[in-house]
């Protein structure tokens, strides 16, 4: 543990067991092992007030003409790591902390819409793969800054309540206007019989059609938030 306190000198507050400790540091050195490799200016901090351990330190990038772009970065680990992934910033203000060009109102990077994470937490390498797609991010947003009329050209979900909408329509795989068929069904305000007509006008019994889907839906989102979707919506 020297070395994560090393980068402010401080003495750990023991108010809390901390994520690293409890497997007696294997996973930090594994983790610390594939950073030196791929991003060796990323370096462990520990925060005082919080207890909050973190990277801190540039992510490099290099454009194909060979010219190379230092973006400061912190990345701050949840308590519960690897269970929950980690939070990343560009704490240099390198680009707009804007909600179009996907940063939170926290002004954490949005690398991805939350129910669509490609975080792993079973994959012993998925810091590695969190920096990676951080890299990418950033790219992404050098690549738009040098022509701004071609847009946001790597997909992306709308904000809010319709990124939600977007992901349930895809989910039930079917249009639009048959969205709110399913409102009842996915706030609890309705129960549909197994045998009975599935809402998306299929003919098929629900069970066969959309009961699994509905189910992974309310799984996935809470109730109290599909009711605030539908309502806003």
């Amino acid at each position: 543990m020297r070395d994560i306190l090393s980068l402010h000198g401080l003495t750990r507050v023991k108010t809390k067991e901390h994520w690293d400790e409890r497997d007696g540091g294997a996973r930090l050195a594994h983790d610390k092992a594939l950073i030196a490799m791929s991003y060796p200016d990323l370096k462990y901090g520990i925060n005082a007030r919080t207890e909050e351990i973190f990277l801190c330190g540039a992510i490099t990038l290099v454009s194909t003409s060979g010219i190379p772009t230092r973006i400061e970065t912190r990345v701050v680990f949840p308590d519960n790591y690897p269970l929950e992934e980690p939070k990343a910033y560009d704490i240099a203000n390198r680009f707009p902390h804007e909600i179009d060009r996907h940063f939170w109102a926290d002004e954490r990077c949005c690398l991805w819409f939350p129910l669509e994470s490609e975080w792993d937490s079973e994959d012993s390498n998925a810091l590695i793969n969190f920096l990676h797609q951080l890299a990418l991010f950033f790219m992404r947003q050098l690549i738009y800054e040098a022509d701004p009329s071609q847009g946001w050209v790597w997909g992306q979900r709308s904000h809010g309540i319709w990124g939600f909408l977007e992901y349930i329509q895809d989910k039930l795989g079917i249009p639009q206007n048959l969205v709110d068929n399913f409102a009842p069904l996915l706030t609890g305000n309705l129960v549909i019989q197994p045998r009975e007509p599935c809402p998306c006008n299929s003919r098929l019994r629900y069970k066969a059609c959309h009961a699994s889907i509905v189910r992974q839906l309310v799984g996935s989102i809470s109730r109290e938030m599909l009711r605030r979707i539908f309502r806003e919506s």
